[in-house]
């Protein structure tokens, strides 16, 4: 039968990735890629994402921006996160996630459970 779920975790899986989709349908998987880490890792630094995710650094910052308020090509962001300078060294930035990353991580671990 062509529509029989054969593993359920992956349409879990697909589920979470089209609750991303809700916010922009031609959603890149790098960017969803770092919503996953800064999920894993709130308020994380962005200098090892380069080397964690195998991408480069201006691919991080595009979609730090994609994630955020405000997107690079003049449309809004996702609003799903937000670029905080470090308090301690002003050179570093760290990403967190907003009251709506949030509620979007807690959707996406509810889709993502055994329940």
């Amino acid at each position: 039968m062509p529509n029989e779920i054969k593993d359920r975790r992956f349409e879990r899986l697909r589920r979470s990735i089209d609750l991303l989709r809700t916010f922009d349908k031609e959603i890149p998987g790098q960017v969803i890629s770092v919503f996953f880490y800064v999920c894993s890792r709130n308020g994380c630094k962005t200098t090892p994402m380069p080397k964690d995710l195998g991408l480069a650094q201006s691919s991080i910052s595009r979609c730090t921006d994609w994630l955020s308020d405000y997107h690079r090509l003049g449309k809004p962001g996702m609003g799903l996160i937000v670029k905080k300078r470090d308090p301690m060294d002003q050179r570093v930035k760290r990403l967190w996630l907003t009251p709506k990353g949030e509620l979007v991580k807690q959707q996406i671990e509810e889709l993502l459970s055994d329940v």
